[in-house]
């Protein structure tokens, strides 16, 4: 379990989940400890491995499945899996968090609205900003500085999209164009 603390403290969580994978492998430890399961299915799903942690989910002993902890993680990862954005925000807070889960739920959260952010700018080129804020579960002010963050337009109240500016495709360096012009020559002049 140190390794698991050591990289939940640096907030590395798919590392942190792939440190409690070796611990369930090793046995002993993960048969006796509710926390490992939980912690190991809260940081799949930081990490946006909602697959991952519904598998962690059916692994996990079914004496642990019972604790109120566990319920309520096993609700937040089915609306996830459902990708029922406002049933997670419900689940999500709708729950007293043990010490152990608060940082981690909170993280969630954050890669969640990150999440939601970034498909309503793929998705929308102009939403509603009361839809904007059901979605992100956020006050009406606090869904105003998610356009203005995002660098989107507020109208009224439709917030228009601007689409994120596309990755320029790297240019090739002058000496690889050279070395591919010589190489179709070649092949040209080899019929």
């Amino acid at each position: 379990m140190d390794e698991v603390r050591r990289r939940l403290a640096a907030g590395q969580y798919a590392q942190a989940a792939r440190a409690c994978e070796d611990v369930e492998i090793d046995g002993a430890e993960a048969s006796q400890n509710e926390a490992l399961w939980e912690v190991q299915i809260a940081c799949k799903l930081i990490a946006g491995d909602t697959d991952g942690a519904r598998f962690s989910w059916k692994r996990m002993p079914d004496r642990f499945r019972q604790g109120p902890q566990v319920q309520a993680l096993g609700k937040v990862l089915e609306t996830l899996w459902r990708r029922d954005f406002a049933a997670f925000h419900r689940e999500k807070g709708g729950h007293p968090w043990c010490q152990t889960l608060q940082p981690l739920m909170a993280a969630l959260s954050q890669e969640v609205h990150a999440q939601i952010e970034a498909e309503i700018q793929q998705a929308y080129s102009t939403i509603a900003l009361q839809d904007l804020c059901a979605l992100l579960a956020v006050s009406r002010e606090e869904g105003i500085q998610v356009v203005e963050r995002n660098g989107w337009t507020l109208d009224g109240d439709f917030a228009h999209v601007v689409e994120a500016p596309a990755q320029a495709e790297a240019a090739l360096p002058e000496n690889a164009i050279h070395s591919l012009t010589k190489y179709v020559v070649h092949l040209d002049s080899s019929k």
